[in-house]
């Protein structure tokens, strides 16, 4: 692994302790990253996870995230990308954000899962909106109308989401089959 632990940024040695031993991780599979240095091509296994110690979608992201590693059998590196560390006028760091994590970023804990060198998946860990189905595609402004709030809403369905920790679990076994 050419990526060597970046101390400098927000996280310090012991808050890295600190989250590993909260989830019973090893603490040598919690490290922070710098996006200059980081190369996917270089990491058989491991998860890259962008974190805000500010962000409370971040923060519960995280730790769900290494209580689900730390109960896996094959455990592989939980990578930091420090929020804090981007600087948003850099084209460079801000091509390397979307090339790991996709269009949208903002320290909801997007995470990025490395197979063999490649992306597999990405996932926002933190943020599930509220996911409606419409039956029809454009319900008509008239019949919103006619019909109100109430017959609005029987159009929408609820669609079942994942929790978090089952999408871990299946992201983890995804890396490691």
């Amino acid at each position: 692994m050419d990526d060597g632990p970046n101390f400098t940024g927000l996280f310090n040695r012991n808050d890295l302790e600190r989250t590993a031993d909260e989830a019973q991780l090893p603490r040598e599979l919690l490290s922070e990253v710098s996006l200059a240095t980081f190369n996917i091509q270089s990491h058989d296994r491991a998860v890259v996870f962008y974190h805000g110690f500010w962000s409370g979608s971040s923060v519960v992201a995280l730790r769900e995230l290494c209580s689900n590693m730390a109960e896996t059998a094959n455990k592989f590196p939980i990578l930091l990308v420090n929020a804090d560390s981007v600087e948003a006028m850099n084209d460079e760091q801000i091509a390397k954000l979307k090339e790991l994590f996709g269009e949208h970023i903002g320290a909801w804990g997007e995470t990025c899962w490395i197979k063999h060198g490649t992306i597999v998946a990405r996932d926002i860990l933190g943020y599930k909106p509220t996911a409606m189905k419409t039956e029809k595609a454009k319900p008509s402004f008239l019949s919103f109308l006619r019909f109100g709030k109430k017959e609005h809403a029987r159009e929408c369905i609820p669609q079942p989401q994942i929790s978090t920790a089952q999408l871990i679990r299946q992201r983890i076994e995804q890396v490691n089959s």
